[in-house]
């Protein structure tokens, strides 16, 4: 079960950073983009430099969520780390109460006999 957790919480982070990678490069393709438009030679230069600066804030918008996203998926993980150690300390307590008590019944079955 925790190791179905982890690999999720993974799943989530690796997901977030191609987020940020792609809409980088995006946002990178479209500056270069913008540069290259002459509105001297382009007819319909302000509707596609509209256009451009609409994308260009919609990214802007993606990567503040997604900058947003970052510090809560951090604490998720650090909570995720301490349950797993919770997970650990108990499941060595459930061993540990098994065996007192194996020997327990066998200190029993032996005063029986």
């Amino acid at each position: 079960m925790s190791s179905l957790k982890d690999s999720l919480n993974e799943e989530h982070l690796k997901l977030v950073e191609s987020i940020n990678n792609r809409v980088g490069s995006i946002y990178k393709q479209l500056c270069e983009f913008e540069e290259c438009i002459d509105p001297n030679t382009s007819d319909d230069y302000g509707d596609a430099h509209s256009k451009i600066m609409d994308l260009l804030e919609c990214l802007d918008d993606i990567q503040e969520a997604a900058q947003m996203i970052r510090p809560y998926n951090l604490t998720l993980r650090s909570q995720q780390e301490a349950l797993n150690e919770q997970i650990k300390c108990l499941e060595q307590s459930v061993q540990v109460l098994r065996l007192e008590t194996g020997k327990i019944n066998k200190t029993q079955d032996g005063m029986e006999d």
